[in-house]
């Protein structure tokens, strides 16, 4: 064969490649703006207290800390900070009461939609997670969201639209995030019990866990051999690129070491068995009670152990097994808000440091029990819970020293 004629044929499939690259990308992009053809599923708003106390629940673990900016009081719509940059300018929904720029004049079976297949009012993909939850969970979160929690108070400013990027939307499309999850007309949860059923059930159909501690964007990627094995790309609270830690039994780079109860302080309060705190973007599961931690460790622990260390995260903990006692309770108070992860938000050029601010008009007293217990006072807050970890005294410490103007530290 001459070079002449394999070089024609070398740009002939070039050429190919071309033509399929070009086509796959218009096809993507086409696919992230289609409307989606997903039922509307037959649930009303469950108004009963038992209904409405679920409903809060499952909202402050899993809804709050997307649909509420850190500085506002509504669940009015925030940018998603924690996704890649590269996936496009993703923001989330306006869900107050308002008839306008909220879900106020849609029907239950619309939101109930939006919530089941990942879609927006319209029938097209939005950037959430689409729940399996059972028709129970979903009529109860209907019911807190359509309740009279000052949340929900209407906010007629409608939140900006979101936007993939080409780059966003070949990925999506290639790994099946685009088409909506085929799902029976109704969902029944198992039965409440410690056990591995019910732990999926919590752990894929309310809170959503793998798909942070999963790596990649695949529908499917829960059944494959790096299901919960971390390394999935993230951004903490001040921007900076983090990758989501080994949830697997492996001994050395997973939680293999964990204790019930130490599994139990981080999902519940956001702190490590070495007392420090978990990076934003993780959830708090304050609502979550001793059965269903149960199940969430019995259905971790039923994953195989997988060797992976991330990048950036250090070993879960000693080789004995063992949690620290306690390092920051005796620590000076800026020793403690360096230990404790707090610079990540509240440290100089952070996200949330004019929150400091605002605590110098407050007594010390207050701002120590916001330290603590900040579920107190925002029940949805991503802030770790620090009372196991800080008892009053030390957390007063803390409150003087950040009264007296101190700088926070730079992560």
């Amino acid at each position: 064969m001459s070079m002449r004629k394999l070089l024609k044929i070398l740009c002939a499939a070039l050429a190919l490649v071309l033509v399929a690259a070009c086509g796959l990308t218009a096809y993507a992009v086409h696919a992230s703006r289609r409307s989606l053809d997903v039922p509307f599923p037959k649930i009303t708003a469950d108004r009963s207290p038992e209904g409405l106390a679920r409903g809060a629940v499952i909202f402050h673990a899993t809804c709050e800390a997307c649909h509420r900016a850190a500085t506002a009081d509504r669940a009015s719509g925030a940018p998603i900070h924690d996704a890649p940059e590269w996936l496009g300018q993703l923001h989330s929904g306006n869900i107050t009461s308002d008839r306008a720029a909220g879900i106020g004049s849609i029907s239950d079976a619309v939101a109930a939609r939006m919530i089941r297949y990942g879609v927006n009012r319209s029938g097209h993909w939005a950037p959430m997670p689409a729940y399996a939850m059972s028709d129970a969970d979903l009529a109860a979160v209907l019911g807190f969201l359509r309740g009279d929690d000052p949340l929900f108070r209407p906010e007629p400013r409608p939140a900006p639209p979101s936007r993939l990027s080409v780059a966003g939307s070949v990925a999506l499309f290639l790994g099946g995030a685009l088409t909506p999850p085929s799902r029976p007309a109704s969902i029944v949860a198992p039965a409440r019990a410690p056990n591995e059923s019910y732990g999926r059930y919590l752990a894929e159909g309310v809170y959503q866990c793998g798909d942070c501690h999963t790596p990649g964007f695949g529908a499917d990627k829960l059944h494959g051999p790096d299901a919960y094995a971390g390394g999935a790309e993230l951004k903490n609270a001040a921007g900076k690129l983090i990758y989501s830690p080994n949830l697997t039994r492996d001994l050395e780079t997973g939680i293999g070491r964990w204790s019930r109860e130490q599994f139990a302080l981080a999902v519940r309060s956001g702190i490590r068995p070495d007392s420090t705190a978990l990076s934003y973007p993780m959830l708090r599961f304050r609502g979550a009670d001793e059965l269903e931690i149960d199940a969430l460790f019995a259905y971790l622990r039923s994953f195989p152990p997988r060797a992976n260390q991330v990048p950036g995260r250090r070993a879960a903990l000693a080789a004995n097994g063992e949690g620290a006692s306690s390092p920051a309770v005796h620590a000076s108070p800026q020793r403690a808000f360096e230990q404790l992860g707090c610079v990540a938000c509240h440290g100089k050029g952070a996200p949330y440091e004019a929150k400091l601010q605002q605590a110098s008009s407050k007594p010390a007293a207050e701002v120590a029990r916001w330290i603590r217990n900040p579920e107190l006072y925002r029940p949805g807050t991503l802030m770790p819970t620090f009372a196991s970890v800080l008892d009053e005294g030390a957390a007063l410490e803390l409150a003087l020293w950040l009264q007296k103007g101190a700088t926070p530290l730079t992560e």
